[in-house]
């Protein structure tokens, strides 16, 4: 039913779990949480104007994740799925918009303790904090749940889970999804016989796909979400699973992409099926050239899977989306006007509008017309076949970052121009790992160069990055200072005109990410030696510290700190992977862009950027002997899942890494 890596290290060496196996793992973590102090929800079997109470989780999407969703679901409780990097602003107002008094979360993530503590002290009495059960306890439940499903009519419209939006109007706002709605939107999807999850379950397309995939009684894997999203991990758990459908976002194309073996196993799946944002044209283009069965969807929590670009085999056309059956007579596409008109080709756009009376619709926006959703998405039509349609954008001002999350540029352009020293601010990135910045300078800042600029108004990023989720968030070293006189499109009133700006400086933001992802293209890539910081290891150590904690404002990380469980993202990583890039001597060496993650923390990685510059090997060696018997002494205390005689066994076991390389320990 689902399947999971057996231990928190691997990529690989996944474990499939029976339904009935499932069931005693949600009867034991019902046990614990009862045993916590949860107790069952009193309007489970109350009458019928009573609505589920609302529970909360904040984690990775890990095996006791899935098993606590359904722990919850069965004792009564609307789920909601938090998102791990929202603002303590944005978790407080979530939980008040939902009356949630409840929290389960990951205790093991100090990052999310951090947070929790936090929301306690904010709110006192009026939250309840629990946290997840691990394997080792509740794998050890031995009875089954005696569980039969009892429902009536009314209970269509209760609340089955509640996700959230990305808080593109300044704070996120909690969208309920009723069980009638939730049913409609699993059943119409073609059947898989096997699928593959990189997503978490808050975001919209991932609690779906895994619902689909339970409805249908097929196997689903989900991605190890104690480890970093990379090329490589996507690899081996593409090859450990090998599902015929994959579920990701535009990010994890790209990544497979640019890893060895990656385009191989994407030409595996019979559907890889991506949301959340667009994928750019080429990197499509190239994948499906290479085999892969790239398809776009398209769907929101609000209203379900409408679109995808499902087709037969020989249409390549993998960026057109075509109305599903059962979607196409409640959707509606709106002409818009020539100033809303597609940048790169020149063509009419169009609204999507979602009619009343779609199955899967739980929310209305308009009355234009009547209990309508205006999605406030863009399209063009397919230039010869009918009823084809192709996302190009958004209608407000939103920046779609290509791992689906939403940047609202506004409440940070707002903030950062209350400066003297910046005349306009422009948040960039659309498309890209990360949001930046282009700040025109005032008048006042004439005569200063660029670093004194940055320095003088660093205080005000700062201050919008307080409020800011942590992908919105801008570095230091993703800000671009123009000249003091630089012309930019603007409007009669003197605002900004944000589509022009984007095409006048379509260069400059090329080269400002070209630079913060240390690419060789970028000119600072190739000063000279004599002009970066050639240091030794406690030297590299010290850099590295001073940028995690002060550019990345983690000062909890130290230089035996996991890097992926202290909270570095991926985007952080790439931020930290950019700044070596320029201000290190590396030498002759050759930096992996995944450097931060296959190395783990400070110590390591000094070690291994000085024997890059240094020609050396010294101690790294030694290091991976060390990560190896950490894990091993981490890891090895395994518990058989208590089984009565009838009924099959899985036994965890060591990966092979550790097979491979327990002679190396031993001797």
């Amino acid at each position: 039913m689902i399947g999971y890596p057996s231990t928190p290290h691997t990529a690989e060496d996944y474990t499939y779990y029976s339904a009935r196996q499932f069931d005693r793992f949600v009867n034991g973590a019902i046990q614990d949480l009862q045993r916590q102090g949860l107790e069952r929800a009193q309007t489970a079997s109350s009458g019928d104007g009573d609505d589920a109470p609302v529970a909360a989780l904040l984690g990775p999407a890990t095996l006791d994740y899935v098993v606590t969703v359904f722990a919850l679901a069965r004792m009564g409780y609307a789920v909601f799925y938090l998102s791990t990097r929202l603002s303590q602003e944005a978790y407080m107002s979530l939980l008040d918009q939902t009356d949630c008094q409840r929290l389960i979360y990951a205790d093991h993530v100090p990052a999310l303790s951090k947070s929790v503590s936090e929301l306690h002290a904010k709110r006192g009495d009026k939250l309840n904090s629990f946290t997840f059960t691990p394997f080792a306890s509740y794998s050890q439940c031995a009875e089954p749940s005696e569980y039969r499903f009892k429902s009536k009519p009314s209970d269509g419209s209760r609340t089955a889970y509640i996700i959230h939006s990305s808080g593109s109007s300044g704070i996120p706002k909690a969208i309920p999804s009723i069980h009638a709605a939730g049913i409609a939107n699993y059943t119409f999807a073609r059947s898989f016989e096997s699928y593959f999850l990189t997503l978490p379950f808050y975001h919209g397309h991932g609690v779906s796909m895994f619902f689909r995939a339970v409805f249908k009684g097929k196997p689903i894997g989900l991605y190890n979400a104690s480890l970093p999203l990379t090329g490589p991990h996507l690899v081996r758990s593409l090859r450990a699973t090998r599902p015929e459908s994959l579920h990701c976002v535009p990010y994890a194309l790209k990544l497979l992409a640019e890893t060895d073996g990656g385009p191989e196993a994407l030409a595996g799946p019979k559907q890889v099926l991506f949301g959340g944002s667009s994928c750019p044209d080429h990197l499509g283009d190239e994948l499906v050239a290479r085999g892969a069965r790239i398809i776009s969807h398209y769907g929101a929590t609000e209203f379900g899977q409408v679109m995808t670009s499902d087709r037969p085999a020989d249409d390549k056309a993998w960026n057109y989306l075509r109305p599903l059956p059962h979607a196409a007579p409640f959707l509606r596409f709106d002409q818009l006007g020539d100033d809303d008109r597609d940048d790169a080709s020149g063509q009419e756009t169009y609204e999507c509008v979602v009619l009343d009376g779609l199955p899967s619709k739980n929310k209305s926006n308009s009355d234009q017309p009547p209990n309508s959703f205006r999605t406030s998405d863009k399209f063009v039509k397919h230039p010869r076949l009918p009823d084809r349609w192709k996302y190009v954008g958004r209608l407000d001002d939103r920046v779609n970052l290509v791992n689906g999350e939403k940047v609202l540029p506004i409440p940070i352009e707002h903030r950062v121009r209350r400066s003297r020293l910046v005349k306009e601010v422009l948040v960039v990135g659309v498309g890209r790992v990360m949001p930046g910045l282009l700040i025109m300078p005032s008048d006042e800042a004439r005569g200063l160069d660029k670093n004194e600029i940055v320095d003088r108004v660093w205080p005000d990023v700062a201050a919008a990055n307080e409020n800011a989720e942590a992908f919105s968030q801008i570095s230091r070293d993703m800000v671009e200072i123009l000249p003091v006189d630089v012309a930019y499109p603007q409007t009669e009133k003197g605002t900004l005109i944000r589509k022009a700006c984007y095409k006048q400086f379509a260069d400059v933001i090329d080269a400002l990410f070209a630079r913060a992802e240390g690419s060789d293209a970028a000119n600072d890539s190739q000063l000279p030696s004599s002009s970066k910081l050639a240091l030794g290891v406690e030297g590299i150590q010290d850099f590295l510290l001073g940028v995690i904690q002060r550019d990345l404002g983690l000062d909890h990380v130290g230089p035996d700190s996991d890097f992926f469980t202290a909270g570095l993202d991926s985007l952080q990583t790439i931020k930290v992977y950019g700044i070596i890039k320029r201000s290190l001597d590396l030498g002759k060496g050759s930096l992996n862009q995944n450097a931060l993650y296959d190395h783990g923390n400070i110590r390591r990685l000094a070690v291994h950027l000085h024997n890059l510059r240094t020609g050396e090997k010294q101690g790294e060696a030694e290091d991976e002997i060390e990560v190896m018997s950490e894990l091993i002494k981490k890891y090895s205390d395994f518990q058989t899942p208590a089984v009565k005689n009838d009924q099959e066994v899985v036994v965890s076991h060591l990966p092979p890494f550790f097979l491979m390389n327990t002679k190396r320990l031993t001797n």
